[in-house]
């Protein structure tokens, strides 16, 4: 029959958008952003991701080829090869001087010769890891043969590709960002508000989120900065409000609109149903709830206030979450008043 069930939505009332208003702006959340920088300068050879995909910490970004890379590893199979000289010749001197044939002061040299070494091997082991070489990689380095001029870029967190700055073939320099990485299941919404409602918001307030991609869905945050600064030009303070985003349903850059809660109150939340799920039977506004038997659906009168984008605030009747009939709701009607010729 073509009969459509959704769940009853929900919109903020008009005393809360009445009380502190504004448009916003989504962001990701900067705090839970992290970039994917090359140590090392060279030419990147590949990029294995895509703008909006989702990683996971540890795997491969990118992979940079680098001479200079080549170099640290050659410096440190030489302080490799120094060390275990020094080793052998300290052992050496030892037995020198327990049978008389070395000075203690020879002794003492090799010693001094010895740390130095083991110190410049130290030296050269960090900076293999400083230039993103793993502890696993380095340890296994023992021949020249071993030495590589690629290093891999590994995801340092969980999330989502959000900005990409460079392609293959580029040269670049070292520190140089290559990708960032969001977690994008936390967001901000960065709203600018009039200087007469900066009286009624405080960090930690909470604020309702709605958007017109998703009629009759509120989102709730936290208010968690006010600028303290006002834009001179248009009499406004940035303020930002972090809210959870489940399913990355909120997009970057998507504009929304932003109700802020009364200090020391909270947003005042009704139901709101689409306009095509409200029939009209003998002068009383009804909408058919779908039971929990199979094809089975309840009338119910419900009051309602001002159409408004094609849905209907419902201020008695059902509930948010409740499940109604939207499409197909004219033919539950028709169906009713044959059952019913008398009303």
């Amino acid at each position: 029959a073509g009969i459509k069930i959704e769940p009853v939505g929900e919109q903020v009332s008009s005393e809360t958008a009445s009380s502190a208003m504004t448009t916003g702006i989504v962001q990701a959340n900067a705090y839970r952003a992290t970039p994917v920088v090359s140590l090392v300068g060279g030419i990147l050879r590949r990029v294995n991701v895509e703008l909006g995909q989702a990683v996971s910490r540890g795997q491969t970004m990118a992979v940079v080829f680098s001479d200079e890379l080549a170099q640290a590893q050659s410096r440190y199979l030489t302080a490799q090869a120094d060390l275990e000289e020094h080793h052998k010749h300290h052992a050496r001197t030892i037995k020198l001087v327990e049978i008389g044939a070395a000075s203690r002061e020879e002794l003492e040299q090799a010693t001094t010769k010895l740390r130095s070494a083991e110190s410049e091997l130290a030296s050269q082991r960090q900076r293999l890891l400083l230039l993103g070489l793993s502890p696993q990689r380095i340890s296994s380095l023992r021949s020249a043969e071993q030495v590589s001029s690629e290093v891999s870029l590994p995801s340092p967190v969980s999330g989502t590709v959000i900005a990409r700055s460079a392609n293959p073939g580029e040269v670049i320099q070292a520190d140089k960002e290559i990708l960032r990485i969001a977690d994008l299941s936390s967001v901000w919404v960065i709203g600018q508000v009039y200087e007469k409602d900066l009286g009624r918001i405080k960090v930690g307030s909470g604020a309702s989120i709605t958007s017109e991609a998703y009629p009759g869905r509120v989102f709730r945050g936290r208010v968690s900065y006010v600028d303290p600064t006002l834009d001179p030009a248009t009499r406004t303070a940035q303020v930002r409000i972090e809210l959870a985003n489940p399913g990355q349903t909120l997009k970057m850059g998507m504009y929304v609109n932003v109700a802020f809660a009364t200090l020391g109150g909270a947003q005042s939340i009704v139901a709101t149903v689409p306009a095509n799920a409200v029939q009209n039977i003998n002068n009383q506004q009804v909408v058919f709830v779908a039971l929990n038997e199979a094809n089975a659906f309840a009338m119910r009168p419900v009051r309602v206030g001002p159409e408004t984008n094609g849905r209907y605030p419902v201020l008695e009747g059902v509930s948010v979450g409740d499940r109604i009939v939207t499409e197909g709701s004219f033919l539950l009607r028709a169906e009713w008043l044959k059952s019913h010729p008398s009303q």
